[in-house]
């Protein structure tokens, strides 16, 4: 089974940081994350 995560974040940079972080030990079979942006200002780009 593929496992994907679809993430919808918007200057959520700080939370981001520690969802993307946290991912990989929760789920290790995990395929594919993708981040959708919704034109954050803050450091979200930067982070992913």
């Amino acid at each position: 089974m593929d496992l994907g995560v679809v993430i919808v974040n918007w200057n959520s940079g700080d939370y981001l940081a520690r969802l993307l972080a946290s991912l990989e030990p929760l789920f290790p079979e995990l395929e594919s994350v993708i981040v959708v942006d919704n034109a954050s200002v803050d450091r979200s780009a930067e982070i992913v």
